[in-house]
């Protein structure tokens, strides 16, 4: 028998909670009578290898411009990058399932000459596109007609994806998994307080994510603050880097709770 040929569009494989929870999806889904391709459009990225040893091929449509590119080049390549995409993808995926925004937008648009049988998409937060105004309204009544399931990462993306046209039987809600690490030891877990500068009586409170927007790192740096009026035994770290890191840091200095908070950056293990 033939095995089912899946496709998973992104970006680019950096670490984040998506892009892990893809790549532990790929390791079981190939051991399952899948072949997985990962389509990059942004160009190469630091978890690629990763993706390639759980079992899927990795493919590029182009690279992404930097903000130093002229914006007709930019836009020159981001068609490439879409025409490149449409005659990859065109007969040779049984389904395709779009994790992330401008991914999704492009699969489904290219749908008719693709001809992929099922599109899927992933809602892993409220729509980008809602920030678009009227065009956005547009594009998401275009995509939702092209896409056959939306699978939401909770119950409020779900119900963001259904107000944007999203029929309610074809959005379904499936809670991010992540790879349990093996229990810390008393001792270990006395290394990284001491690690982190946290006493044995102060009370950590833990972050992961990328520093972008869309995580409102600062929401939780304002409410963590609030608290330590109260409660001056707490302490934040916050793992992940962005391009927000260093408003972040403006942030908390601001705020003069530095001495609270501990900026990990992007942390491997």
């Amino acid at each position: 028998m033939r095995k089912i040929r899946l496709a998973y569009p992104a970006g680019l494989l950096a670490p984040g909670g998506a892009e892990l929870q893809m790549i532990a999806l790929i390791e079981y889904l190939t051991q399952d009578g899948f072949s997985v391709d990962v389509v990059l459009r942004a160009g190469p990225g630091p978890l690629d290898e990763e993706a390639a040893a759980a079992g899927a091929r990795i493919r590029q449509t182009g690279e992404l411009s930097d903000l130093d590119t002229p914006r007709r080049i930019a836009y020159t390549r981001r068609i490439g990058r879409y025409l490149n995409w449409m005659r990859m993808a065109r007969g040779r995926y049984d389904i395709v399932d779009s994790w992330l925004y401008p991914a999704d937008v492009e699969v489904a648009l290219s749908r008719p000459f693709t001809r992929t049988p099922v599109v899927m998409s992933a809602r892993l937060g409220r729509s980008p596109r809602n920030r678009l105004g009227p065009l956005g309204t547009m594009v998401e009544w275009l995509v939702n007609r092209q896409t056959d399931m939306v699978v939401a990462n909770s119950d409020v993306s779900a119900a963001d994806a259904v107000a944007g046209g999203v029929p309610p039987e074809r959005a379904c809600v499936v809670r991010g998994g992540v790879r349990l690490p093996p229990t810390f030891t008393a001792s270990q877990r006395r290394e990284a307080r001491t690690r982190l500068g946290a006493p044995a009586d102060h009370l950590l409170i833990g972050n992961v994510g990328n520093v972008r927007s869309m995580k409102r790192h600062d929401l939780l740096i304002d409410a963590f603050a609030s608290l330590l009026s109260e409660h001056p035994n707490l302490r934040l770290v916050l793992v992940g880097d962005g391009t927000l890191r260093s408003q972040i840091e403006q942030q908390i200095e601001r705020l003069g709770i530095g001495a609270h908070v501990v900026l990990m950056g992007t942390v491997s293990d």
